[in-house]
């Protein structure tokens, strides 16, 4: 889970992530965790964690319901690293999963499937929308390998889940915009650029089939007020411009609102 350490020491002085300590080891940096059993655990990345939101999903659904929550949300978390014993047993014993769709680039081999292992973080969407518009040929064969990955990866987790799940698709596109009969249409914006990255309407359908899911469409961005060291005043600060690649506080208290209607019929 360094990537939350990462989250909270880049956001420190305008966000609050409150980790757990290392003595939950397994369970170790998730945000407000107490160690103690919760009624629902949450699974995802970075958008589950809510980088950049006070109240993140998870919080609101505890703050209003009468079912305690698990933020086990992880940046950059791929399916396959839930898959192990401490977490399995830990939702097994909760009343119900909520589980965030992450992204297509989160599988074990996506750098090796793409040929990445020396290219830097941020050059890597550009070099895929490269492939993408230059090779589709090539592209198209990584990114069935990827796919492939990534399908069997998440439903081998689901199958190891006995509690009820909901599912949740959070992206800047509805899933209509991925769909794969149209990826050819020379756009590729929507399927490469925007999480989740390489997912596209077929995968979520395959992977969500008789499950309940909520879809929602992010806003463009938003900006906050960054304190400067030793300067109180909001009038003094800088702005701190929030990635449009994590859901606003809206798109928050929307999931939260869909989770909180779907529990009541679910437990």
């Amino acid at each position: 889970m360094q990537k939350n350490l990462a989250y909270e020491t880049a956001d420190r002085g305008v966000f609050d992530y409150n980790l757990s300590g290392e003595e939950f080891g397994t369970f170790s940096n998730f945000r407000n965790f107490d160690g103690k059993q919760k009624d629902i655990v949450c699974l995802g990345a970075a958008q589950t964690f809510g980088r950049f939101s006070h109240n993140p999903f998870p919080a609101l659904v505890e703050d209003n319901s009468e079912y305690s929550v698990a933020n086990f949300g992880w940046g950059g978390v791929g399916d396959y690293e839930y898959n192990a014993p401490d977490f399995l047993d830990y939702i097994n014993s909760s009343k119900l999963c909520v589980y965030q769709v992450n992204s297509g680039r989160s599988t074990k081999n996506f750098d090796e499937t793409f040929g990445f292992e020396k290219t830097l973080i941020a050059d890597r969407v550009p070099k895929l929308i490269d492939l993408y518009q230059n090779n589709f040929s090539d592209f198209e064969l990584k990114f069935d390998k990827n796919k492939e990955e990534y399908l069997n990866s998440v439903k081998d987790l689901i199958q190891q889940i006995k509690v009820p799940i909901l599912f949740v698709f959070i992206a800047k596109h509805c899933l209509d915009d991925v769909d794969e009969m149209n990826v050819l249409d020379g756009r590729p914006m929507e399927l490469i650029w925007n999480f989740p990255q390489l997912v596209t309407k077929q995968m979520v359908e395959e992977i969500t089939k008789g499950y309940e899911i909520g879809c929602f469409k992010q806003s463009k961005i938003t900006r906050l007020p960054k304190p400067i060291p030793g300067i109180a005043s909001p009038q003094n600060n800088k702005i701190f411009a929030t990635s449009n690649y994590y859901p606003d506080q809206t798109t928050h208290y929307d999931v939260a609102e869909f989770v909180i209607t779907k529990i009541k019929n679910t437990l």
